[in-house]
């Protein structure tokens, strides 16, 4: 076997360039065709939007701002909303599960808004799947809130009886907030509160009451298939191409 010499090889190849370039051009048809002979699939959806209200946050940095966004995106992705999905679906007659449905599934964040995409053979199925998506999403979302205002409630009447406490401890028993109570009442109902708050902070999901959001779009029936991974197909293709000329222009004369 003679002695390999990269500059020789590379000067075969640049002879022959036109070999190079015919089967990357090939292989790059041939990627294309196949991703042609897929079935096509049809993407339906849905855009939630997700701002802080300041007036209610208060001054906060950019890190806390987007952690408190984040948990309207982890909330449509989170277990709880995909298996109400997997049930609305399989109730509405479609069949899948939660492996099928996350597959199909597509969730981008672009700043404050989120769009939740559904890629499926059937139109109509695709159409479905994302507004029952966002319907669930938007559904615990709401109940979310509904708990995080309640715990910011309690957690002001907390600090409420915590001043109380406080008065009520001085010497002499000065006016409080809380007149004609003793400290073991107080005492009783702040415990009685703290757990309360407890049980609400869990029950909202992480999500702050001063987090707004909204279901901006649902989606309509798409009309025309989407090429998702056309190009995939034909870059794949033509680096196939592409080894294929090396082999014949350089690895047989190895």
């Amino acid at each position: 076997m003679d002695d390999f010499s990269p500059i020789e090889m590379i000067e075969r190849t640049l002879q022959r360039w036109w070999l190079v370039a015919l089967l990357v051009i090939c292989g790059g048809g041939v990627g294309w065709l196949v991703h042609k002979a897929l079935p096509p699939l049809y993407e339906a959806k849905v855009v939630f939007s997700a701002a802080i209200d300041f007036k209610q946050s208060g001054s906060i940095d950019t890190l806390e701002q987007d952690k408190s966004i984040n948990v309207i995106e982890d909330t449509i992705k989170s277990n709880p909303v995909v298996d109400l999905v997997v049930a609305d679906a399989q109730a509405a007659g479609i069949k899948v599960d939660r492996v099928s449905l996350l597959r199909m599934a597509y969730l981008e964040r672009k700043s404050e808004i989120l769009e939740l995409r559904i890629r499926n053979s059937n139109p109509g199925v695709a159409q479905t799947l994302a507004n029952l998506w966002a319907d669930r999403a938007y559904s615990v979302l709401k109940t979310y809130l509904l708990h995080a205002q309640q715990a910011d409630a309690l957690e002001q009447q907390l600090m409420i009886l915590s001043m109380c406490i406080q008065q009520v401890s001085l010497p002499g028993n000065p006016d409080s907030l809380c007149n004609n109570t003793n400290l073991a009442d107080l005492s009783t109902q702040y415990q009685k509160v703290s757990d309360a708050l407890h049980t609400e902070r869990l029950a909202s999901g992480g999500l702050p009451a001063w987090v707004l959001f909204a279901l901006e779009q649902k989606a309509d029936l798409p009309t025309q298939p989407v090429t998702y991974g056309a190009n995939t197909f034909v870059l794949a293709g033509g680096f196939i191409g592409f080894i294929l000329a090396l082999w014949v222009v350089i690895g047989r004369h190895l």
